[in-house]
């Protein structure tokens, strides 16, 4: 049996949305459990309607709001059954995903992830993004080269059903939230399969938590530390060979690096103010893009940085663009994600074959 953990936070209005993706999934044991970080509005109605059709809707309502991670983190932790998904409450599963990622297990039984691959809907402007097409289909065991190669083209949980092992081995998640992290320390530790198959749907949208103050970056310094710790901690006492191990906590610091340089880069251009910030002597190397960018604004002239300013917001927005232009979604997908239609089936659909 699969669980699918929901978490969510006042999105009444597109959580259906969510469910009914995992309804609609031709394999159909499994349960549904929606975590709600106490959204106190209509999210308890709406999962209780699903739940008075649906046996496997079930409905879990926190008395305080735990924040996006530590949400989802008790879902994971909850987990009874042989396998697991994690779904946001703006995403959703595209047809079949469910049905292949256990053929894939059951093919393939020493497997502790069974991966899909993902597109990433965005719909401001009903671009596409089409992840990891440089992966082909096949068990893969954990090495080093493909162990750097998840870290740069990780799957998204969204798309992969997981074996109740990892987080037995791994813990529930990543302390920061990191999809990139967690399934590359995955990739280290279990062989995994690769299945040559959409398996859901990310949204972006103006209210996406990776494009709110890009995501985990948000955090105060000392809460960002303590994610530090723990995942080194987690990495450092998970099963790996020596070599696989080494290069897992390169790659760690290697993240947090981008995290905390985003924080001060974020300071300087947008003049965002919090305590301590030119305290960030330990982690922040200023080697990465961001860091990179800092050390620049630190080193001109104060007359010129409004213009480096402005050339780096430029040139952020271009990148952007030009990443989500290569796909259009067709003009009824884009009109069923805006709207709430009688039902999702044909958006589905839709998402799976544009």
């Amino acid at each position: 049996m699969i669980t699918t953990i929901i978490p969510t936070y006042r999105r009444p209005d597109i959580l259906g949305r969510a469910i009914e993706s995992v309804l609609a999934q031709s394999y159909g044991d499994f349960k549904i459990v929606v975590y709600d970080n106490a959204s106190q509005d209509d999210t308890e109605s709406v999962v209780m309607d699903y739940a008075s059709r649906d046996a496997r809707v079930l409905y879990h309502k926190n008395p305080e709001n735990l924040g996006p991670v530590r949400n989802m983190i008790q879902g994971v932790n909850a987990v009874q059954t042989s396998y697991y998904s994690l779904l946001n409450d703006d995403d959703f599963l595209l047809p079949g995903f469910f049905e292949r990622a256990v053929k894939g297990f059951v093919d393939h039984p020493e497997a502790m992830l069974s991966c899909t691959k993902t597109k990433v809907v965005n719909t401001v402007d009903g671009s596409v993004i089409l992840r990891n097409q440089d992966w082909q289909e096949g068990l893969y065991q954990p090495r080093p080269d493909l162990v750097k190669k998840m870290y740069t083209s990780h799957f998204v949980p969204t798309g992969v059903l997981f074996r109740r092992e990892i987080r037995d081995a791994l813990g529930p998640f990543e302390a920061s939230g990191s999809d990139s992290l967690y399934l590359t320390m995955a990739a280290g530790a279990f062989p995994y399969m690769v299945l040559d198959h959409y398996g859901g749907a990310v949204t972006l949208h103006e209210n996406a938590y990776s494009m709110v103050g890009e995501g985990i970056a948000k955090e105060s310094i000392t809460v960002l530390y303590e994610h530090f710790v723990r995942t080194m901690s987690a990495a450092t006492n998970a099963a790996m060979p020596p070599e696989i191990k080494a290069l897992m906590l390169m790659l760690i610091v290697n993240s947090y690096h981008q995290i905390f340089d985003s924080k001060r880069l974020f300071h300087y251009l947008d003049g965002r103010q919090e305590p301590n910030i030119e305290q960030l002597v330990v982690l922040p190397s200023l080697i990465t893009n961001r860091g990179l960018v800092t050390k620049l604004y630190n080193a001109a002239p104060a007359f010129s940085r409004s213009l480096l300013r402005r050339l780096y917001m430029a040139y952020s927005g271009r990148n952007q663009r030009r990443a989500t232009s290569e796909h259009k979604l067709p003009g009824r997908a884009l009109e069923l994600l805006l709207n709430k239609p009688d039902n999702y089936v044909e958006l589905y659909e839709l998402v799976a074959k544009g």
